[in-house]
C-alpha cells in the first residue's frame, strides 16, 4: 500500500510505537486495483507540505519512494524545527521541490550527525531513482547515520535514554546591585563556575556564548533548556554590597520546570573564589554525578589571585566578548593591567593572546604585530600553566595563520582538546585553520559539529561552519547556514559577509550586493567586507563601483593596514 498522505497529523505515538493512520488516499500496489475518481491519474491528493514531486505532477505510477520522501519531509522538520519547502505561497511550496536542491538539515541544526543529514537529504531527492527504493532500506540508513554521530547525540534531546551524560546549562547571573559597573563580576563569577565545570569529563555543558544568548530571555526555563539542548538549567543572581557579597543559585530540572537545588551564599568579597569552588561542588552532588571527581583536564592556579587582579581580568573578559574595535582595545588594557599587578597570573596571558588573534583575524591591528604579541602573551601563559587549553589554542592559532605550519598547528589543536575535549574554539581553530585548508572537508565539519554540540546558538561559530561549506563548495549550505544566523542576530557582519561571497558562487550576484553591503555598513566598513563587495559588484558587472572600492582600498593601505 502507498499511504499517500504521511504527514504529522497521521502518525499517532503509542508508548514506543509510532503508528499510521487514515488511509483515505492510499492506494494499494496491485494490478487488479480500480481506480476510483479521486485517485485517477492526473488528480492531486495528499498534503502538500509533505507531498513528493512526483505526487504533486498528478503521476499515476508512484510506489513507496513518494512515501519516503513525505516521511523524509517530516522527519527534516522534526530535526529543523520548520518545513522543508516552506515558502510565501503554495505555487512557490510546489515549484521549490522541483527547483531546488535538497535541503540541508544541518544548516538549521548544525549539531545533527553529518550522516543523518545526508541521509535525510537522500530521502528528500527530486528524482525518486536517487531515493532509497524501500522503508527498510531507509530505516537502515537513518539507524546508521544515527550512530555516525553517536557522540553528538547529547544535544538531540528526542528522548532522556539517548544520553547518560549529565547535560547542564548556566545561565548569566542577575546583578541586583542597583550598579551596572558590577556586571563584570556577575558575568565573572557565571563564566568561572561554568568554566570550572566544563573541566569535568562526565559532564556536558554548554558554552558560553550559547548560555549568555539567553539574557533576560522572557522564554520558560524548560523552553531555554530545550534551545540549549540541556536538562538542568543554573539561574542565579549576585548582589555587592561594599566588601560583602550574596550570591543566590538554583538549580532547575527542565523535564518538569522544579527546582532540585538551591542555595545562598554569604561571603566577603575576597571569597570570591572559594563561592565559586562550593557552587561547583554542590551542583556535582545535586547531579548525582559520583564519577565527576576524576582528575580535571586543565587544574586552575593552586594559589587564587588577588581579588584586584581577578576583577581586572573579569573585566578583560567582559570587554573582549563584545568583539568590537573598541572593546579588544579596552579588554587588552585590562589584561595588561592584571599581568602588572601579577605576571604569573596565566589566564591574564592567555585572554591576552586571545584579543591579539582576534585583531589580526578581524583586521584591527597589523597581523604581523597581532600575532607576535599573541605568541609572546600564549608562550608566557604556558610557562606559568602547561596545561592551560585556551593558551594552546591560541598558539595553535598563530602557528597556523602566521607560520603557515598546518601540520605543527593540527598537533597543538589536539592537544588542546585533549586537556579541555569542552573548549569550543579549539575544535573550530582545528576545523577552519588546518583541516578546511587541506580540503579535509568531512573532518573539518565533524569539528565544527562537536564545536556547536558544545555551543549551539554561538554566531561564530555557525558562520565558521558556513565558511567550511563555502571552501566545499557546498555553497547552498553555506548560505543556508549563515542565513541562520542572520534569523538570531541580524546585523552580524561576518554572516553577511560569508552570504555575500557564497551567493556570488551561485550566481544571485543581485542578493549578493544587499549582503555585501550590509556586511561593509555592519562592520564599519572593514577592508574585508570593503573587497567582499567589489567582487559581488564585478561579478553583477558593475565595473565602475568596483573599480572605486579597488581606489578607497588602495587609498587607505597609505596610512594603515589592508
Amino acid at each position: 500500500v502507498i499511504h499517500r498522505d504521511i504527514k504529522p497529523a497521521n502518525i499517532l505515538l503509542s508508548g514506543r510505537h509510532a503508528l499510521v493512520a487514515d488511509f483515505g488516499v492510499a492506494k494499494a500496489m496491485t494490478s487488479s486495483m480500480v481506480e476510483d475518481s479521486k485517485t485517477r491519474a492526473g488528480f492531486i491528493v495528499g498534503t502538500l507540505a509533505y507531498m513528493s514531486p512526483e505526487q504533486a505532477a498528478g503521476e499515476e505510477l508512484i510506489d513507496a519512494r513518494s512515501d519516503i520522501f513525505s516521511l523524509g519531509a517530516m522527519l527534516y522538520e522534526m530535526l529543523a524545527g520548520e518545513k522543508a519547502f516552506s515558502a510565501t505561497s503554495e505555487r512557490e511550496m510546489l515549484a521549490r521541490r522541483f527547483t531546488h536542491a535538497s535541503p540541508s538539515v544541518q544548516a538549521k541544526r548544525p549539531e545533527v550527525p553529518r550522516e543523518l543529514d545526508r541521509v535525510i537529504a537522500r530521502s528528500l531527492s527530486a528524482d525518486p531513482a536517487e531515493r532509497h527504493h524501500t522503508a527498510g532500506e531507509f530505516e537502515a540508513a537513518l539507524a546508521a547515520g544515527w550512530r555516525s554521530g553517536a557522540s553528538l547525540a547529547g544535544s538531540i534531546r528526542i528522548t532522556d535514554a539517548l544520553s547518560e551524560v549529565p547535560s547542564l546549562a548556566v545561565l548569566p547571573f542577575e546583578n541586583l546591585s542597583g550598579d551596572v559597573e558590577n556586571d563584570y563580576l556577575s558575568d565573572g563569577i557565571t563564566e568561572e563556575i561554568l568554566t570550572a565545570l566544563a573541566r569535568r569529563r562526565t559532564i556536558r555543558v554548554c558554552a558560553r556564548v550559547s548560555s549568555f544568548a539567553m539574557r533576560k530571555s522572557p522564554d520558560d526555563v524548560r523552553v531555554i533548556a530545550r534551545r540549549l539542548g540541556v536538562r538542568h538549567v543554573l539561574t542565579g543572581t549576585v548582589r555587592r554590597a561594599q566588601d560583602r557579597l550574596r550570591v543566590s543559585v538554583q538549580l532547575i530540572d527542565a523535564h518538569d520546570g522544579f527546582e532540585r537545588w538551591s542555595e545562598r551564599y554569604d561571603r566577603m568579597l575576597e571569597d570570591v573564589f572559594a563561592i565559586q569552588d562550593e557552587i561547583g561542588a554542590a551542583i556535582a552532588g545535586s547531579l548525582n554525578a559520583t564519577l565527576l571527581g576524576e582528575e580535571m583536564a586543565a587544574p586552575p592556579p593552586a594559589t587564587p589571585p588577588r581579588i584586584e587582579v581577578y576583577e581586572t581580568f573579569l573585566r578583560g573578559r567582559f570587554f573582549w566578548n563584545r568583539r568590537t574595535s573598541d572593546g579588544t582595545r579596552r579588554a587588552i588594557e585590562c589584561f595588561q593591567h592584571a599581568i602588572a599587578l601579577d605576571p604569573s597570573y596565566s589566564p591574564a596571558h592567555a585572554g591576552l593572546a586571545d584579543v591579539w588573534v582576534t585583531q589580526a583575524i578581524y583586521g584591527m591591528a597589523h597581523p604581523t604585530e597581532a600575532m607576535r604579541q599573541a605568541r609572546q602573551a600564549a608562550e608566557t601563559a604556558l610557562t606559568f600553566s602547561p596545561g592551560l587549553a585556551e593558551a594552546r589554542a591560541a598558539l595553535a592559532s598563530v602557528v597556523a595563520i602566521h607560520d603557515w605550519d598546518r601540520q605543527g598547528a593540527e598537533s597543538m589543536f589536539r592537544q588542546a582538546i585533549a586537556l579541555n575535549p569542552q573548549y569550543p574554539s579549539a575544535h573550530q581553530g582545528l576545523a577552519v585553520l588546518c583541516l578546511t585548508p587541506a580540503k579535509r572537508f568531512d573532518e573539518a565539519l565533524d569539528e565544527m559539529h562537536r564545536a556547536l554540540t558544545l555551543d549551539p546558538l554561538s554566531p561564530v561559530l555557525r558562520v565558521t561552519l558556513s565558511s567550511v561549506f563555502m571552501y566545499a563548495r557546498e555553497f547552498e549550505k553555506a548560505v543556508e547556514t549563515a542565513q541562520s544566523v542572520l534569523d538570531l542576530d541580524p546585523g552580524f557582519a561576518p554572516a553577511h559577509y560569508f552570504l555575500c561571497q557564497s551567493l556570488v558562487q551561485l550566481g544571485d550576484t543581485k542578493a549578493a550586493i544587499d549582503h555585501g553591503e550590509q556586511a561593509v555598513e555592519y562592520s564599519d566598513a572593514s577592508s574585508e567586507t570593503l573587497s567582499a563587495l567589489g567582487l559581488a559588484l564585478a561579478a553583477h558587472k558593475r565595473t565602475d563601483q568596483a573599480r572605486d572600492i579597488i581606489s578607497s582600498l588602495d587609498q587607505r593601505a597609505r596610512s594603515t593596514y589592508v
